[in-house]
């Protein structure tokens, strides 16, 4: 997904390795993708590739998603055992 989703809201970032947002992200698999391929599929390559994902390299798909609370211990927890993967946003540029 770095290199296919933008970010043209320039939210949490310019888009791509840059940084964007799983909102982005996730509307993007929805939306436009209709799903993600495999890793074996479409292999990383590096900083700011083309895009060359495919729709009917579509492994898995993606209906929505679901916001919870912000540095909530028990929202996490509840989701991961209700609603299952977890996606975390940080602002990692000082890193």
């Amino acid at each position: 997904m770095v290199d296919c989703v933008k970010n043209p809201k320039k939210c949490g970032g310019s888009g791509g390795c840059e940084g964007a947002t799983f909102e982005l992200a996730f509307d993007y698999l929805a939306n436009e993708a209709h799903g993600f391929a495999l890793e074996s599929d479409y292999r990383y390559r590096g900083r700011d590739e083309t895009c060359r994902y495919e729709s009917s390299m579509a492994a898995a798909t993606i209906t929505g998603y679901e916001q919870i609370k912000s540095n909530d211990a028990d929202a996490v927890q509840q989701a991961l055992f209700s609603k299952g993967p977890l996606s975390i946003v940080v602002a990692a540029e000082p890193w």
